[in-house]
């Protein structure tokens, strides 16, 4: 339609516009014949139609969401030859393929180039306890990659991704972050997210990253590696489900659930964590400190966590002491309703 409004030359500047400014000038209404008079106003509709379309075209394409099919990730995740640790001076062709490094072993990250979207970061990341809260403007920001992955029953499933860049250093190597989340909606309203990709590097001097592979029945296979200038590890592997009610919870094989390790016990339900639970876990230091983070350049501090889960869910009050004296008093505390992290505080401030 746009295209055909161009021919005829409809468009602002086009000879039909010329024509109907001259008609108008040169002759005075009553002298105007009832076929004239139909003509310009037919025109002229045509012409605001066009520039409808036009208008609603660009729209679409600024704000265009990615439509994405499952599988979707690294599918080398679930290869069970890949390796748990590597050095540059011995190549693996799988780890070179999943971290994109060239021949040499050199890094060559590349991500999804951000888009501008027409609402802002928030309405897919809306955690107010979320850490990286502290270096990006989640309610401001609109520059970030959204993909959309099939709907299950009712359910909007979406990956959100964006970067960041070190800001305010004289650093040779800045830092450089990648984020991805999976998120889920459900009439409207956004249930839960998980980062289930992330890079943290400063380019061929290491850092530490996280990669995904999602299933076509939405199993989630997390994977995360350290490297460090020469050698590269795997850190840890994970899975994660989304339940039908659209919380997203860790799942665990059988051979997980017989090999539980002393600093993580409790009970499982359907592959699920169940009842009283204390296992370790890292906390992001921001959460911990009152002070402003201007650049992602944190630490982590290990703890013991407390609490109850709920068919995968953790519920109610959970607590948290120094992994290196797990009877001292709590060094902070954390409330969840409905599988979501509600409230954050210190002890000292509770």
């Amino acid at each position: 339609m746009v295209e055909s409004c161009i021919l005829f030359g409809l468009m602002p500047g086009g000879r039909a516009m010329s024509e109907a400014k001259t008609l108008k000038l040169s002759y005075s209404l009553p002298v105007l014949t009832l076929y004239q008079i139909v003509a310009i106003i037919g025109l002229l509709l045509l012409f605001q139609n066009c520039l409808a379309l036009t208008t609603k075209g660009k729209a679409k394409e600024e704000y265009s969401i990615d439509q994405v099919d499952l599988p979707v990730g690294a599918a080398l995740l679930i290869d069970p030859d890949l390796p748990k640790a590597w050095t540059v001076y011995q190549p693996n062709e799988k780890i070179n393929q999943l971290f994109g490094y060239d021949n040499v072993g050199e890094a060559n990250v590349s991500v999804l180039v951000d888009k501008k979207q027409e609402r802002s970061l928030s309405n897919y990341l809306n955690n107010p306890f979320d850490y990286r809260r502290a270096f990006t403007d989640f309610d401001s920001r609109r520059e970030y990659t959204l993909r959309r992955l099939p709907d299950r029953d009712s359910m909007e499933i979406y990956l959100v991704s964006y970067m960041e860049m070190e800001k305010g250093t004289e650093n040779e190597f800045p830092l450089f972050a990648t984020y991805v989340d999976l998120v889920t909606i459900k009439g409207g309203e956004l249930i839960d997210s998980l980062t289930v990709g992330e890079t943290l590097t400063n380019g061929d001097l290491g850092g530490s990253y996280r990669f995904f592979y999602i299933d076509e029945v939405y199993r989630v296979n997390i994977k995360d590696y350290g490297f460090y200038e020469t050698d590269g590890f795997e850190v840890g592997s994970q899975q994660w489900l989304i339940k039908d009610s659209g919380h997203i919870v860790r799942y665990f094989s059988n051979d997980e659930i017989a090999q539980q390790s002393p600093e993580n016990q409790g009970k499982f339900k359907n592959h699920l964590q169940h009842g009283y639970w204390q296992e370790q876990e890292y906390k992001n230091t921001m959460l911990l400190s009152d002070k402003p983070f201007p650049n992602f350049i944190f630490t982590a501090v290990e703890v013991v966590a407390r609490g109850e889960y709920k068919e995968g869910e953790r519920v109610g009050r959970w607590s948290y002491t120094d992994v290196e004296n797990p009877k001292s008093a709590p060094m902070f505390y954390e409330i969840y309703e409905n599988g979501r992290l509600k409230h954050f505080c210190l002890a000292t401030k509770c």
